[in-house]
């Protein structure tokens, strides 16, 4: 919630953007406004949603189908993850979102069969969709927030142009977001 509150105040302090700034601009900022005003609305349930999901554990940070070769060790396949420059602890969520949202929407529901499956061998059952696709939209906002954090510090404090067009971008981006699987 700390990157959410900090984006919207970057964004509300981005009243007079930089001079090479497109004038679609300003409505792209209200529009974006918007959104993050909707998620802040919506935090304390969210969290409620990750606090239920369970402890943290060890992330990769940067999970997406790049970063993942299957190799064969003694007739199985294996999946090795490659590129730990990211590794952090957090939510099991946010890694699985980021490799779902990356990963073609028919792929989606095999890939997470596959991951339920592991974490129940585990000892770990996951929640059913309808609260898996709340955490997944959660992390990926979350990291859009972070995103739109560093953009518009970028636009106010040095301003970058080019943070500008980021910022349009993302908020096009949040607006088109839904939940990764099918409900």
């Amino acid at each position: 919630t700390a990157n959410l509150r900090d984006a919207i105040a970057a964004l509300e302090a981005l009243v007079t953007p930089p001079r090479d700034a497109p004038p679609t601009f300003a409505g792209a900022r209200e529009r974006l406004l918007h959104q993050l005003y909707l998620l802040r609305e919506d935090a304390p349930r969210r969290v409620r949603a990750m606090e239920d999901a369970g402890p943290e554990t060890l992330l990769h940070g940067d999970l997406w189908p790049k970063n993942v070769f299957v190799s064969m060790t003694d007739g199985a396949q294996r999946a090795r993850l490659i590129d730990w420059d990211h590794v952090g602890a957090g939510p099991f969520s946010y890694d699985l979102s980021t490799f779902l949202y990356r990963s073609a929407a028919e792929e989606r529901p095999w890939l997470l069969e596959r991951y339920c499956a592991a974490a129940e061998r585990a000892g770990r059952r996951l929640p059913g969709t309808g609260e898996l696709n709340l955490l997944f939209h959660t992390a990926e906002s979350a990291r859009c927030a972070h995103c739109i954090l560093f953009d518009a510090m970028a636009a106010l404090n040095d301003g970058a142009a080019w943070a500008v067009e980021e910022l349009i971008d993302y908020g096009r981006w949040l607006e088109k977001l839904r939940p990764p699987l099918p409900e």
